[in-house]
């Protein structure tokens, strides 16, 4: 193999276990479907935790609550236990007084009423035993009729005249009195300390949408010892209702669960949007991943089909070495004899003649082969010099210039950039002369030859465009491979051997055959001069 082909399998060698084969888009994917799962896990515990302590704080406000009406429940029970007593010692001890009074001498109803006035009272009415009663003031009971048959201890409300009432029997006479004191005061009292009141004033509190009491529908009121807690979601409400047995009856609170609600639909919101944003960073990347193998793989295909060509090379390279050395002597040999037969037969026939005239030719394309052989198979070695392109060409055109004017080709050859490269003279006339040899020979007829000097960027294009050289697009793909020929007699080389001499330059050869029943090949070099 020759050093350039071996530094080249090595350059393939010390690249392949570089590049990263086990990143791939699936892993990729998979790794993103990874976090998409430990994200929703996320959110799910966030979304859990926020509703853990939303409700634990509902139930700590709906105890708090229910602890306040329990404690005023007792309160107002007490307070009215109290007030009860209160005036059942004072009426007692007035109904007393009145007693002895109306013993000694008996009342008449304006001094009732006069009395009534002078202690606060509202009314007093004396009940004799034959029936007959003395009331001051009149009529302070209205409609309403109390019997001296079940006197006792107790004070009586009457609600509709507002008045707290105690009847007891005469101890000095018989028969009883009735007192009774106005209860407007007192019922105020109660109404304000009562429930109604606080659970009203409970819901015109901050956080809390209201508070009832209804009667309990469980089996099992102790059931509910443990608060209840219900989530409620509507267009118009949004509350969290908490059910507490209060006794027999069940304590309902409703709870403002608004923010709560706006926290669960941002916590979602946050979600979807970095699901979505996490799954388009996994499409993308695992897209790149994908383009990145799919590059990866062509080019180790590319390296592989390389290497097979190089190792083609080196083996044509050893086998040519060895074939043209043996063969160039013989060939040498048969032709020096064809061409002294040649020059010394004159005696031969006409048709000796001839077939002498051919062998020798054939002699001749022989060695032409076995040239083109070790020229491809040799290493080439540049000896670069600052050159001008167009005076290259300029050169090569003069020199087949014969053949082009026998063949009736048009020669159209213009030049629109300063020409100068860097490069090896000989091989790139080489170059040259094998795309005008081409051209020519393609168009034996006549046609025509467009040679253009331009510099469509950096870079310094020689494009030459010819007739009579139809190409399809498969054959231009494989035109510039080794021993790919459309010609009857070919080694299929000579292209070859120019891209090869045009890439030891760092240029680059193009053929496009998308022109109607014609072929433009394009050369491209490095502008610059030597330093």
């Amino acid at each position: 193999m020759h050093p350039e082909n071996e530094k080249q399998v090595h350059a393939v060698r010390d690249i392949s276990p570089r590049l990263p084969i086990a990143s791939t888009w699936k892993s990729s994917l998979f790794i993103f479907g990874l976090l998409m799962i430990f994200m929703l896990m996320y959110f799910l515990w966030q979304i859990r935790h926020v509703n853990h302590v939303f409700l634990s704080h509902v139930r700590e406000d709906a105890k708090m609550a229910a602890d306040v009406i329990r404690l005023n429940a007792r309160g107002a029970v007490l307070s009215q236990e109290i007030i009860e007593e209160m005036m059942q010692t004072f009426l007692g001890n007035t109904i007393h007084f009145i007693d002895f009074l109306d013993s000694v001498e008996s009342f008449s109803e304006d001094e009732l009423a006069a009395f009534a006035a002078e202690s606060g009272l509202a009314g007093i009415q004396i009940v004799n035993n034959n029936g007959s009663l003395a009331q001051g003031p009149p009529d302070w009971l209205g409609k309403n009729r109390v019997s001296c048959q079940d006197p006792g201890r107790s004070i009586h409300h009457i609600k509709n005249a507002h008045l707290y009432l105690l009847v007891r029997k005469r101890q000095q006479n018989s028969g009883c009195i009735i007192a009774g004191i106005t209860a407007d005061r007192i019922e105020k009292l109660q109404m304000q300390a009562g429930l109604p009141h606080l659970l009203n004033s409970l819901s015109q509190l901050a956080g809390i949408l209201y508070v009832n009491i209804h009667p309990s529908e469980a089996s099992d009121p102790q059931a509910l010892d443990i608060p209840k807690v219900r989530l409620i979601d509507t267009p118009t409400l949004k509350a969290a209702e908490v059910r507490i047995a209060l006794g027999n009856d069940i304590l309902k609170i409703g709870l403002q669960a608004e923010h709560y609600f706006r926290r669960i639909k941002q916590l979602w919101y946050e979600f979807i949007l970095l699901a979505t944003v996490l799954a388009a960073l996994g499409l993308f990347f695992s897209w790149l991943l994908h383009r990145y193998q799919s590059a990866y793989l062509n080019e180790v295909r590319h390296f592989e089909r390389h290497i097979a060509r190089h190792r083609e090379d080196a083996a044509l390279g050893r086998a040519a070495a060895a074939i043209t050395h043996e063969i160039r002597n013989p060939l040498n040999a048969i032709g020096m004899g064809l061409q002294r037969l040649q020059m010394e037969a004159g005696q031969l026939e006409t048709d000796h003649q001839r077939l002498v005239g051919s062998m020798l030719q054939a002699v001749h394309r022989t060695d032409n082969i076995v040239s083109n052989i070790r020229r491809y198979a040799k290493p080439l070695t540049l000896n670069k010099k600052t050159l001008r392109l167009d005076l290259l060409v300029s050169d090569v055109l003069t020199l087949y210039e014969p053949q082009r004017l026998a063949c009736k080709i048009e020669l159209a050859f213009k030049v629109c950039c300063d020409a100068l490269i860097i490069g090896d003279r000989g091989l790139l006339e080489e170059v040259i002369e094998n795309l005008v040899k081409n051209a020519i020979e393609a168009q034996p007829d006549g046609g025509y030859l467009d040679v253009n000097i331009s510099k469509p960027d950096t870079d310094i294009c020689l494009s030459m465009e010819n007739g009579g050289f139809p190409l399809s697009a498969q054959e231009a793909q494989r035109i510039l491979e080794p021993y790919f020929t459309t010609k009857a007699q070919g080694t299929g080389l000579g292209l070859t051997i120019a891209k090869r001499i045009i890439t030891a330059h760092n240029g680059r050869i193009s053929v496009d055959s998308s022109i109607d029943n014609a072929v433009r090949i394009a050369a491209f070099f490095t502008g610059g001069s030597v330093a």
